[in-house]
């Protein structure tokens, strides 16, 4: 029995774990540019949205958000902080697809294999992804890269029985991966309802304050502007987040493994086991590399 029931980021390659990090670090600073590009142009449609008679004092400062907003689109145009949030995770989700084939003992590393034939093609396989996507080495953090490609937990796990490693994959992959999907699926359809509504709210506001624009057309504020703005900036965010192609494609993802974790029952043998894990993790890098082409094209 292995000591603990369970499996964290740190029993995995340290390439997963560096490709991941790497990923949620690109990710993070492309979607804060996205989000300051928006921000300034919704300040940018409330500064217009006053018309003094005199002199604009909102001049000068809109003047300068333009010129920041210039900034940060140039900086969304020519940084890789995209390319490395996807190439980062296809890495990193590959990786760990291949961790779990050496854990459960299916191919390309049956239990057929010697201890050092077994490790070397589990190197050869993790370095080939690398090898493939060889820009984002650089971006990879040498300290977390430092460590084990190959935990003793991943060796604990493939030790046991048939069994408990159909009972560990079924638990700490499948089913995780399930709940994962799931929940993802609900969040995506009810953001993309949120962000709907907070358009047609946004336009519908624009539209009354056109109206109250030309009734009341010597009062200095036209917030008309202001509010088409803030729709064409939750509009682009929502375009940027695709919530309404992730529901369907995690709830659809969810579907094809749910099926698929139907079958576990019938595991009794090795071979048996090999083919499920095949079965299961080419289902899981599927949705992936729907999710990458998606979100690339």
């Amino acid at each position: 029995m292995i000591q603990d029931n369970c499996i964290t980021n740190s029993d995995f390659p340290s390439l997963f774990n560096a490709a991941d990090q790497a990923s949620l670090s690109a990710q993070g600073k492309y979607l804060l540019l996205i989000r300051s590009d928006l921000a300034i142009l919704v300040a940018s449609a409330i500064m217009s949205s006053w018309s003094p008679n005199g002199p604009d004092p909102l001049a000068i400062p809109s003047a300068i958000l333009a010129t920041v907003g210039i900034f940060i689109t140039g900086q969304l145009s020519s940084s890789k902080l995209e390319r490395v949030w996807f190439d980062a995770r296809a890495v990193a989700e590959s990786v760990k697809s291949l961790t779990w084939r050496y854990i459960a003992a299916s191919d390309p590393f049956p239990s057929s294999l010697s201890d050092q034939n077994l490790d070397e093609e589990f190197l050869k396989e993790v370095y080939k992804v690398l090898g493939e996507r060889k820009d984002i080495a650089s971006e990879l953090n040498t300290e977390v890269s430092a460590t084990p490609q190959i935990s003793e937990k991943m060796r604990e796990i493939r030790a046991l029985p048939v069994s408990d490693r159909r009972n560990f994959y079924l638990e700490h992959r499948v089913q995780d991966q399930l709940n994962w999907y799931r929940a993802k699926a609900t969040y995506n359809r009810k953001a993309r309802s949120k962000w709907f509504n907070a358009i047609i709210a946004s336009q519908a506001l624009s539209l009354i304050a056109a109206i109250l624009h030309a009734v009341f057309a010597d009062f200095p504020v036209n917030g008309t502007g202001f509010f088409a703005g803030l729709a064409t900036a939750f509009l682009s965010w929502l375009q940027v987040k695709r919530h309404q192609d992730l529901s369907q494609s995690y709830a659809l993802a969810a579907q094809e493994l749910g099926s698929i974790e139907s079958l576990g029952r019938y595991v009794t043998s090795d071979e048996s086991l090999s083919n499920f894990v095949s079965q299961a993790e080419e289902a899981i890098s599927r949705e992936h590399t729907l999710w990458v082409v998606k979100r690339s094209g």
